[in-house]
């Protein structure tokens, strides 16, 4: 197993704005939607669909001072459930941590992405997307 840190153009994680999400008892789309909606305060309106999703994670509900540090764990329980999930958060955590995403007043959002824990398959898939990323 390897750990992924993807990013745009700042390693520097000290940083106030720290987001965690554990996936690893993710049985389903509801679950992984949920577990993200309260981590990243998605608003009311949330669909609980992969197109709301990417809507809420590039569109943040919320400002970020310096860095947002994103740490994920159990994505592989995730790629294990389904591969097509699996590249939706990745696409968009892809999006994030190159600065596509907008914070609440409008900036673009600076984040480091922590994915702990992948499989090479899973490696792979972060190198075929591109960006900025470190493999440990």
């Amino acid at each position: 197993m390897k750990n992924i840190v993807l990013y745009n153009n700042n390693l520097a994680t000290n940083s106030k704005n720290i987001v965690e999400i554990d996936l690893s008892k993710s049985k389903n789309d509801k679950d992984i939607f949920n577990t993200f909606k309260v981590a990243f305060m998605f608003p009311d309106w949330f669909g609980e669909n992969w197109d709301a999703f990417h809507d809420c994670m590039t569109n943040l509900c919320f400002s970020v001072e310096d860095v947002l540090v994103v740490k994920v764990y159990g994505f592989e329980k995730v790629f294990k459930l389904s591969k097509g999930y699996a590249n939706f958060i990745l696409d968009d955590l892809i999006d994030l941590a190159k600065g596509e995403a907008l914070q609440d007043c409008g900036n673009s959002v600076n984040a480091i992405i922590y994915l702990y824990e992948v499989s090479e398959a899973c490696v792979e898939i972060v190198k075929e997307k591109g960006g900025n990323y470190i493999i440990q």
